[in-house]
């Protein structure tokens, strides 16, 4: 029955004008599993919507402005600086393809974002573009956690009201939300979520200055990264973290920034940047100790103060930090030493697990690093090396070569030692936190012909010492191959495979367990193609090797409905076995981004979504989607749980742009 919708799905799309799908979706579609670390990808999707806009000039464009369009390797950044400081400004976007290590696939991709205008006046600091976003969120179905005694105290809405103003070199935002199950309204202190920035870009002395709540990304996250960042795949671009020191923080998290001032100042080839930031953070595992001194384990991330008990942990914890880098770059050649120390109202302690022996403790945390790149010819070196006040070390070395138009290779090493901690690190790692890592990760990427495009890569690697669920040393490895074709700018194919091998505890009660090995297979297949009358997505899905092992397949389109509106509609269906064989979506929204679904089970998920463009910057959304599981109720845990074998949510979205 489930296929006869899907059949219906198709029907109904058939009218809908062609309309391209969303290309951050489609950049992200191309890494299959999502990986263990966050993968928030709003801040970049709301600047390629800013760009579609306000193009991006190649012909001015900084370093840093083509990093930040998420798609570029270091050697087609450099390459484009270099091709316009020989031969002068680009006459049109399509010469990029005569760009050394540009391909035409890849013009075609940030064609929206780019322009080949002329260098024209300063622009005005306070022109720009306003922007004021409304969300309503809420799940239909009612959990446990809005019945049950000592439950959620507010509403199951989700409420999120933004205010964004961009220009070239000004930005500023305020941005105030209630998730599901919080009190609209907290006693005394007003909305339980606030973030607020101001963010300055200079050409002169001050480079870049933010006040209220930004990011720090240093070198190759050792020790920090809290922008978007990757760790498998084989697409270059995500191989090496790059981006800016200082950003503003612009998505929805409650946990992965700084709040207070940064700076960065910069005289000819010398760069100092240093900040400082003060917050209050939610602790886990506190208790009082019978000195009276606050003990905690962790911070929580989630931001949810729904339950008494959550509320009582809200900000107990109080984190000083600061820390600075000073850069010097000369030609192609980049070398900087950074630091960072975090400072605590309360003692952190180790959990009794084993595997938690060399995690940071006390109220007290520092970590330092050098970092360098540099390119010869077709080949770009980088690497970090850090320490920290655990007293072990951790080294990342990679490259990337591009023999000639039709082929890329890259290279990675990372070789950090179990006694290596550091508290808000984001590397190039198989696991979610840089500690108890050795690895070496290759990849290659063949393009033949315009149309095609091969690729493979290898992940192995290797934890000296034991981590969660595993007793014991071991290692593992990630293998893959991927398969892409366009023929044509509408249609696009393409294939990709995945095997992945990790040893986990073979249960058992004793003290210590022993570990066997754990294989998964997993498979996806996706088309996508523009019609006279449509723009298409087919995916399919498999897994097996494990236990729970499953397949999935996903129809949607996307199209116009006259000249003012659009419309999203998509049908998935799935069958698998446990959360070992789940499957990932990466789904439209009524906001920027593409947020990663995981299903498992047996059954269907529908969704629609329906967008309003209109006149002067007035825009809205509304989104449907439902997921059903007809032989397994939606269980869940604790004040999680769902009774019933369907959950649905609906999503309201308002838009006003001058």
């Amino acid at each position: 029955m489930h296929y006869l919708y899907l059949v219906l799905l198709c029907s109904i799309l058939l009218p809908a004008a062609a309309q391209d799908l969303d290309p951050v979706r489609s950049g992200l579609e191309q890494l299959g599993d999502p990986p263990e670390r966050s993968t928030d990808a709003e801040p970049l999707a709301q600047e390629l919507e800013y760009l579609r806009r306000h193009p991006l000039s190649v012909n001015t464009a900084t370093a840093e402005q083509l990093r930040a369009l998420g798609a570029l390797h270091e050697l087609q950044v450099q390459s484009l600086l270099h091709y316009r400081a020989r031969l002068g400004p680009l006459l049109a976007v399509e010469e990029l393809q005569a760009v050394p290590h540009w391909d035409p696939a890849l013009v075609q991709q940030l064609r929206p974002y780019l322009s080949a205008s002329a260098a024209g006046p300063p622009p005005h600091l306070f022109r720009g573009e306003h922007r004021l976003q409304f969300l309503f969120a809420r799940e239909l179905e009612r959990a446990a956690g809005y019945r049950l005694p000592g439950g959620y105290a507010g509403s199951p809405d989700r409420l999120q009201l933004r205010y964004r103003f961009q220009g070239p070199r000004l930005r500023w935002g305020l941005t105030a939300e209630k998730d599901a199950g919080e009190p609209l309204f907290r006693k005394g202190t007003g909305i339980d979520f606030l973030s607020g920035h101001l963010y300055y870009e200079g050409s002169g002395l001050l480079r870049t200055l933010a006040l209220g709540d930004y990011t720090v990304n240093m070198g190759q996250g050792l020790i920090q990264w809290q922008g978007l960042a990757f760790g498998g795949g084989a697409d270059l671009s995500y191989l090496k973290r790059q981006g800016p020191l200082f950003l503003p923080h612009r998505a929805a998290g409650e946990f992965a920034f700084h709040r207070g001032a940064a700076l960065t100042l910069q005289r000819g080839s010398l760069e100092l940047s240093a900040f400082a930031s003060y917050r209050r953070l939610d602790p886990t595992g506190a208790e009082t100790a019978d000195s009276g001194r606050l003990h905690f384990t962790g911070f929580g991330e989630s931001g949810l103060h729904r339950t008494p008990g959550e509320r009582a942990s809200r900000g107990r914890l109080v984190q000083w930090a600061g820390g600075g880098r000073l850069r010097y770059r000369r030609g192609r050649f980049v070398l900087a030493v950074q630091g960072i120390r975090y400072r605590f109202s309360a003692q952190m302690q180790q959990r009794k697990e084993s595997y938690d022996l060399f995690s940071p403790q006390g109220n007290e945390w520092f970590n330092g690093s050098v970092d360098y790149a540099h390119s010869l010819g077709n080949v770009h070196f980088f690497g970090e090396w850090a320490t920290g006040q655990g007293g072990g070390s951790a080294l990342v070395q990679g490259l990337l070569w591009s023999g000639d138009p039709a082929w890329d290779l890259g290279l990675l090493y990372r070789r950090i030692a179990p006694r290596f901690a550091s508290l808000g690190g984001n590397a190039f790692t198989r696991h979610s936190a840089p500690q108890n890592e050795e690895g070496l990760y290759l990849t290659l990427q063949v393009r033949p012909s315009v149309q095609w495009q091969w690729s493979v890569f290898a992940d192995l690697y290797h934890s000296p010492w034991l981590r969660y669920r595993v007793d014991a040393p071991a290692g593992g490895a990630d293998l893959g191959a991927g398969l892409r074709y366009r023929p044509s700018r509408r249609v696009e194919l393409s294939l990709r495979y995945a095997w992945r091998q990790r040893m986990v505890n073979n249960g058992g009660d004793q003290p210590v367990r022993g570990v066997d090995p754990v294989r998964r297979h997993s498979a996806r297949l996706l088309l996508r193609q523009q019609l006279p009358g449509m723009a298409v997505q087919l995916e399919g899905a498999a897994t097996w090797g494990v236990q729970g092992g499953g397949s999935g397949m996903a129809v949607e389109g996307e199209g116009r409905l006259g000249r003012r509106w659009r419309l999203t509609l998509r049908g998935h269906l799935f069958a698998t076995g446990d959360w070992e064989g789940r499957l990932y979506a990466w789904e439209p929204d009524v906001q920027a981004g593409a947020p990663a679904l995981a299903v498992y089970g047996r059954g269907a998920r529908w969704l629609a979504l329906l967008r309003y463009e209109g006149r002067g910057g007035i825009g809205g959304s509304l989104r449907w989607a439902q997921t059903i599981r007809p032989d397994e109720p939606f269980t869940g845990s604790g004040m999680e749980r769902v009774a019933g074998s369907r959950v649905s949510e609906i999503r309201v979205g308002a838009m006003i742009r001058l």
